[in-house]
């Protein structure tokens, strides 16, 4: 009896959603500060479990900042953790 082992993952695979996401933030360009958000997330579901309090930890943010990006990350468009200007929309 021959033991055939089969490929972890076959060429057909459909990437990884975390995979899917840093392709997207390539392609859309975004900045280092929209990349490294994505990191949080990234590692917020990936390996801290959904745990803020280990996400909190790991990069060392408050837990306002990090509940801040995931508030407004959609999977659908990475734009939103783009850094939005301050400046006042008018003035007088």
């Amino acid at each position: 009896m021959t033991l055939v082992l089969k490929p972890r993952f076959h060429a057909h695979a459909p990437l990884p959603w975390y995979t899917r996401w840093r392709a997207t933030a390539k392609a859309l360009g975004l900045s280092k500060e929209a990349e490294q958000r994505l990191e949080w997330i990234v590692f917020y579901y990936e390996k801290a479990g959904r745990n803020g309090s280990l996400v909190y930890r790991h990069f060392g943010l408050h837990r306002n900042t990090f509940r801040k990006w995931l508030k407004s990350f959609n999977e659908g468009d990475l734009r939103p953790l783009e850094t939005r200007s301050r400046k006042p929309h008018g003035a007088r």
